[in-house]
């Protein structure tokens, strides 16, 4: 009788635990989205369709807002405006641990939006060459998932702005990922550095009417989060709780018997 009620305890303590566990990974998430001239609010929408808390900067508020907590990940949707005090404290954040994914268009700083250490922060070696979206086909690279539900490949651009970004080199070595190509250039124009906690990309802002219209824009920013921030297997840990209970649930009456 002593190990069976023993039993009993221990499966009760394990499936509060793992109920607790659970609970905890799917609680919100801290987000904080750089939303400044961006035309459809892309990074935004997703952030908030994540975490209805989501944290929204414009220029002015963006750096004092990235220092005042830690945050699970950070998104920037830059396609023209740099925050105010620029983006040492982005790179310093990613330079302690923080995870970044951010779209931008000044990547060589050639007009001086940018940052000489913003490339190599991203896990980039440099840059290939400025490119322009209108007229060319995005295509997924197939490394990792963050195309899943993407129209792809697309060919349907917008031009409101004149830069669209930059093709990145990088050493094979360095763990840096191409994610995305252009038709017509050699060089990646996204790409997954540090380990899985970047990606600086392109100007996703630039979507045409087909991103606009089946929810594309949204969805890439949302799977760039979940790249960054990987979804919790919350289902695994509330079976197993589920399990435990179940068998607290024929103890009990085993000995009722």
């Amino acid at each position: 009788m002593f190990a069976r009620t023993t039993s009993r305890l221990a499966l009760e303590a394990m499936a509060a635990v793992l109920v607790s566990i659970s609970c905890a990974q799917i609680a919100a998430a801290d987000i904080l989205v750089y939303d400044q001239s961006s035309e459809h609010h892309f990074a935004a929408t997703a952030a908030a369709n994540i975490d209805p808390a989501a944290v929204i900067a414009n220029a002015g508020s963006f750096n004092a807002l990235l220092a005042s907590q830690s945050w699970d990940a950070v998104l920037i949707d830059c396609p023209s405006t740099q925050p105010t005090g620029g983006w040492q404290p982005t790179i310093d954040f990613i330079g302690n641990g923080g995870k970044v994914a951010m779209s931008f268009w000044d990547w060589d700083n050639n007009s001086g939006a940018g940052h000489p250490g913003l490339v190599s922060a991203f896990g980039s070696s440099g840059i290939a060459e400025t490119v322009s979206l209108d007229g060319r086909t995005l295509v997924d690279a197939g490394t990792t998932a963050v195309f899943n539900g993407v129209s792809m490949p697309n060919s349907d651009w917008h031009d409101h702005w004149a830069d669209d970004g930059d093709a990145f080199g990088f050493a094979l070595a360095s763990g840096t990922i191409g994610m995305a190509s252009l038709s017509g250039i050699a060089d990646p124009i996204m790409v997954l550095g540090n380990g899985g906690r970047t990606i600086a990309a392109f100007i996703i802002d630039e979507a045409g009417n087909t991103w606009l219209n089946n929810g594309s824009g949204v969805r890439l920013w949302e799977n760039m989060y979940y790249s960054l921030v990987p979804e919790p297997n919350s289902s695994s840990l509330l079976i197993i709780a589920g399990f435990a209970l179940l068998t607290r649930r024929r103890t009990g009456n085993a000995s009722a018997n």
